[in-house]
């Protein structure tokens, strides 16, 4: 398991305050978060190398 220094946490609390400030202000902040919380995936006969973004 990868140790986070105490700097790296303060910056990465600091981000997530300003991100999920921005969520709950947003107008479809429900449909956002549940976006965000969903984990990415590949679905069968789709190649990752062939994907744009």
């Amino acid at each position: 398991k990868i140790q986070l220094t105490d700097e790296r946490r303060k910056i990465q609390q600091e981000v997530d305050e300003v991100v999920i400030k921005a969520v709950k202000a947003h107008a479809d902040g429900r449909l956002l978060r549940r976006y965000l919380k969903t984990g990415f995936q590949l679905w069968n006969k789709v190649l990752p190398h062939k994907l744009k973004f």
